[in-house]
């Protein structure tokens, strides 16, 4: 079988594949950079020097896992935390729209790197409670702080207005998190 891979996929496209992630991987992480340097937003100055390192450090570490155990998820799931890692840098924007994309994705990278944490090292969930868990630290980043999001006035506490405000209710958000925090 030669030219190639354990997996069956010509190297050509495993070649093609690896060059497009790292490409992706690098205009991802310096996103949040050019953001942080332009502007003097919310931490812009921790995101300048640890969002792409982060970032890029992940995305690297998860293709050379990913080409070396093709059939382990866990090199996927490290590409994926280094993505959603150096988007939620993008909180470093004075630009409401961009700030909000950056929260928005802000608890995602920590549910997949759960998620590594439990695959590890197989890649795979062994056992229901592993796979409930997983769920629900998904469900927690992807469902429930959007919908706290969406209560709250990001502008009050000194960041960017908040376009998707619905009404600037604390205690809903604070009750959001509460309910995240007891669950995950």
């Amino acid at each position: 079988m030669r030219g190639t891979a354990v997996t069956g996929r010509p190297m050509q496209h495993q070649k093609r594949w690896a060059a497009g992630i790292g490409a992706a991987g690098l205009i991802a992480g310096g996103l949040p950079l050019a953001v942080a340097l332009s502007s003097q937003g919310h931490h812009s100055g921790l995101i300048i020097i640890s969002g792409p390192l982060i970032g890029w450090a992940f995305i690297g570490t998860g293709m050379i896992a990913s080409a070396r155990r093709p059939g382990n998820r866990i090199g996927t799931l490290m590409i994926a935390v280094g993505f959603a890692y150096a988007l939620s840098g993008l909180i470093a924007s004075t630009q409401p729209w961009i700030y909000l994309l950056g929260l928005l994705v802000l608890p995602l990278p920590y549910a997949i790197l759960f998620h590594i944490l439990l695959a590890f090292p197989t890649g795979e969930l062994g056992t229901r409670g592993e796979r409930l868990l997983v769920w629900l630290s998904y469900l927690s980043a992807i469902v429930a702080h959007p919908v706290a999001v969406l209560f709250q006035d990001t502008a009050r506490q000194g960041f960017p207005s908040n376009p998707l405000l619905v009404a600037a209710e604390r205690a809903v958000v604070v009750a959001i998190y509460a309910t995240r925090f007891a669950v995950a």
